[in-house]
């Protein structure tokens, strides 16, 4: 997979960064909000993709959009549908072990599909030092002095001991530059206006104890932070420019002290770690539009990148199902669009310009010989020939991706960058995907694939039933004895698209996974809208697990469970049958 930026609303990125970060601040409140921001809440869905910054898939990967935890797939998919969103900005926050959290913003449509491409760093350690002497950690070209410091932990209590920083600085020279950065740069400023940033640097950095618990300055403690500036933004860059952190909950810049400019680097105190910029502030405008071929055929997989005029201020927009795009730029600035395909080609080209209110643009054409573009197009059917309906169609080469119709029908116009692709289609409800099908491109611009069946079993799924109604997830994890206990214990955790996250603890004596002392499930809005929590313990003769070989780490656990629990929020029983197929993580 091709790597592709990521969905966001048109941030503007001066192409060289500098932030800081913090997951886990007790004492400081980094998050809180001058102002709430307008809120307008639609109907929409959302497909979206995690990708590492090779362009690589990232399973398991946990993706919140609007409270609602949702596990990415073996190809880094994750989609909500009919969810209640917020038109003008709603975040997506992914997590994965090993990486920085990923922020990105996008601006749903009534009744649209939005597509968004979440993009993950690394998370490597660039230093460390001991409390006792606080000392200077490169990121790269960019530095944290910690002299005169002190520090808690997550708990706000003083921590003295080794400090492990992670960082990492946003490579103006990097291509990755635009997808891997958190938010869109949209912000609040210290006069409590909604602006758009135009950044002048950008860094992640979270503090750690060798255990891993996150540390942060204490209380009336600061850093200095040193951040280079890009040449070509040396020669406009302010003497005094504002600090702005990342409220990390909502994917707003908090306007927050000041950096100065010293030779060819901006130099500032932070008392906080969070994400930090370095950031010039423009008064918004709405842009909107969309394009088609030249035949009237919408196009996935292509984005629209919006430069200001003579600068390297930069921001992009994935278009939707519909070839929309929209967001945020700068009033009263002359701008140049461009459109590129999935493989980062630019097929279309025009200058735009200054705006001083809201804009609809017209709609932009593209001719689709002139730009290797490809229709691929099918019908999935389940193993009855029954149209697929909840699943989805992928292409091996990029991030694009095909949703079906009522009737299983399913149509994508995009660039392919490989000439051969693989099309491998998933049906969500029975818990299967097809036999890979490769397709060569290399003369022919339109592919119908005819039906596509979808008939072989899905890796790893829990599925089960709960007083008459159906839940399935997949991706779930599974640990066997996790939590130490005297006795043996399966967990199986799982979280799906619509808010059915759910927790498996089956509690055994010894190695017999049949007769459990101990068995719970919960979760949200499984039963009604309300959290669910039902189990027993010491006496489970209602209830019957059967798991086949355990085996190890890496190996598959597969099993069956039925009967009645208790459902201990309401007082009352529940009946529960269901089934799994897992691979163990330990």
């Amino acid at each position: 997979m091709n790597k592709f930026s990521r969905l966001a609303i048109f941030a503007l990125v001066l192409l060289s960064f500098v932030a800081c970060r913090d997951d886990n601040n007790t004492t400081k409140v980094v998050d809180e909000m001058p102002i709430d921001p307008p809120r307008y809440e639609v109907t929409a869905s959302v497909f979206g993709v995690v990708l590492d910054v090779a362009g690589n898939p990232i399973e398991d990967a946990k993706v919140n959009i609007e409270n609602t935890i949702i596990d990415t797939d073996e190809n880094g998919v994750f989609q909500m549908e009919n969810a209640v969103m917020d038109q003008y900005g709603t975040l997506v926050t992914v997590e994965k072990s090993g990486y920085f959290r990923g922020l990105s913003m996008y601006e749903p449509r009534s009744g649209k599909t939005s597509n968004v491409v979440v993009t993950l760093v690394q998370k490597n350690m660039s230093g460390s030092f001991n409390t006792t002497s606080p000392s200077t950690v490169n990121v790269e070209d960019a530095s944290i002095a910690f002299a005169g410091a002190n520090f808690v932990d997550s708990n706000g209590n003083a921590y003295d001991g080794t400090v492990n920083v992670y960082g990492h600085l946003y490579d103006a020279a990097d291509p990755n530059t635009m997808t891997t950065m958190p938010g869109d740069l949209r912000a609040i400023s210290s006069d409590n206006e909604l602006v758009q940033l135009a950044t002048y640097g950008m860094v992640g950095v979270e503090l750690e104890s060798p255990s891993g618990e996150s540390l942060q300055l204490a209380e009336g403690s600061s850093a200095t932070i040193t951040i280079p500036i890009a040449n070509d933004q040396l020669a406009d860059a302010p003497q005094e420019i504002p600090l702005w952190h990342m409220a990390e909950t909502t994917g707003y810049w908090i306007e927050e002290g000041v950096a100065i400019k010293e030779g060819n680097e901006y130099v500032g105190q932070v008392s906080h770690f969070s994400f930090w910029n370095c950031d010039y502030p423009y008064p918004l405008v709405q842009l909107e539009g969309s394009i088609e071929l030249s035949n009237g055929d919408p196009i996935s997989g292509v984005y629209v990148e919006i430069t200001i005029d003579g600068s390297s201020s930069t921001g992009y927009d994935n278009v939707d199902e519909d070839g929309y795009f929209g967001g945020k730029v700068p009033a009263n600035e002359a701008l140049t669009l461009n459109v590129k395909g999935n493989c980062g080609n630019v097929v279309h080209t025009q200058d735009i310009g200054p705006f001083s209110s809201d804009v609809v643009l017209p709609t932009i054409t593209i001719d689709p010989g002139a730009n290797s573009f490809a229709t691929i197009s099918g019908i999935l059917l389940d193993c009855d020939l029954a149209p697929v309906t909840n699943g989805y169609v992928t292409f091996s080469d990029s991030w694009v991706h095909a949703t079906p119709e009522a009737d299983g029908s399913f149509t994508v116009t995009s660039i392919f960058c490989d000439p051969i692709i693989e099309v491998i289609g998933y049906d969500l409800d029975n818990l299967q995907q097809s036999t890979p099908e490769s397709i060569d491109l290399t003369s022919q611009s339109v592919v119908d694939l005819g039906n596509v069946e979808v008939c072989e079993t899905l890796d790893e799924y829990v599925a089960f039933t709960i007083d008459g109604e159906n839940f399935v997830v997949v991706n779930p994890s599974a640990y066997y004895n996790a939590q130490g206990s005297t006795d043996n214990r399966m967990e199986i955790y799982a979280w799906g698209a619509d808010s059915t996250s759910v927790q498996l603890s089956f509690e055994t004596l010894g190695n017999d996974t049949s007769n459990p002392i101990y068995a719970t499930m919960q979760g949200e809005s499984l039963v009604s809208g309300n959290y669910f929590y039902v189990g027993c313990e010491g006496n489970c003769d209602d209830f019957t697990v059967t798991i086949g070989a355990l085996g190890m780490s890496g190996d598959y656990v597969e099993g069956t469970f039925e009967g009645t629990l208790e459902n201990w929020n309401a007082g009352s029983t529940v009946t529960v049958d269901g089934s799994f197929r897992v691979q163990r993580d330990e």
